[in-house]
């Protein structure tokens, strides 16, 4: 397995594992399902049950949503947050179905707005942890070791948004309230392709510029928090992409199913050094 890097205790994690390839990533990930009482033999299924997992391009980045991280001068987060989503409602008309969904479903117009680049209060979590993998590999930077993130919703005791009876204006005021609370927003990954095919879900938290740590040592103080962290070396990061489009299919074509993700998949092939 990856050798063991010694970091300041920091909640339930005081040593992280270093991996280079996509097998001892996988060690790695059936270890943490022996913690959490999982079956450790079953490695990829697409279901919270079995852990959700996030990959960042850099071990040194806080897990918090790119809204929380925008400079906001005299305006607050939350102002921006509704300016932002408002403009996008306003001018994704005319965009095909498929892409942008227009079911009058404010949390799937939010998480396609995530997924195509706007900064929300929505942190991107997927159920397959080498698509997870992936994202740590091909994101900037590259010269630095990137991180997967792991944690078991069932533990942490997160409340379903499905089931919370939240109003489906996703900037509603139970969200801007003092209360600190911590969702897991599991979309219907029908009313978008490339949801469905990076196998997405959501953490949402209503205090939106705190770290998903403390958020949730915050929102669930009898569950078991445990965030788990895998560092991926940074030179090992070629070599683990190219594992898992050559031997498991995952890639820019398969995460990003849209005419941009063929593209960048072939000048990955043709072109290995260019940054995208």
């Amino acid at each position: 397995m990856g050798s063991e890097v010694d970091r300041l205790p920091e909640g339930a994690m005081s040593k992280v594992a270093s991996i280079e390839s996509v097998d001892e990533f996988l060690d790695e990930i059936s270890r943490w399902r022996g913690i959490w009482g999982l079956s450790s033999g079953v490695c990829v299924p697409s279901d919270i049950r079995y852990g959700v997992f996030r990959g960042q391009a850099d071990c040194e980045w806080s897990l918090r949503s790119k809204v929380s991280r925008i400079p906001t001068g005299s305006q607050t987060v939350y102002d921006l947050e509704w300016d932002l989503f408002s403009a996008w409602r306003r001018r994704f008309v005319g965009y095909p179905s498929d892409l942008v969904p227009n079911s009058g479903n404010g949390w799937e117009m939010l998480a396609s707005a995530q997924h195509f680049g706007l900064p929300t209060r929505l942190l991107d979590w997927t159920t397959h942890p080498l698509h997870a993998l992936f994202f740590a590999c091909i994101g900037e930077p590259r010269n630095v070791a990137g991180s997967v993130f792991g944690f078991l919703p069932s533990a942490a005791r997160i409340e379903s948004l499905d089931r919370a009876n939240i109003s489906l204006n996703p900037i509603a005021p139970l969200l801007k309230n003092d209360v600190g609370r911590v969702y897991l927003y599991w979309p219907h990954w029908s009313f978008s392709k490339r949801l469905k095919n990076q196998m997405g879900v959501f953490t949402i938290q209503t205090r939106v510029t705190m770290e998903l740590p403390e958020a949730l040592e915050e929102a669930s103080p009898e569950g078991v928090v445990e965030i788990r962290e895998v560092r991926i070396a940074s030179g090992a990061k070629p070599y683990i992409e190219g594992t898992l489009r050559e031997h498991y299919g995952i890639g820019y074509e398969k995460m990003f199913p849209e005419p941009e993700g063929l593209a960048k998949q072939i000048c990955r092939e043709y072109c290995p050094g260019l940054v995208l």
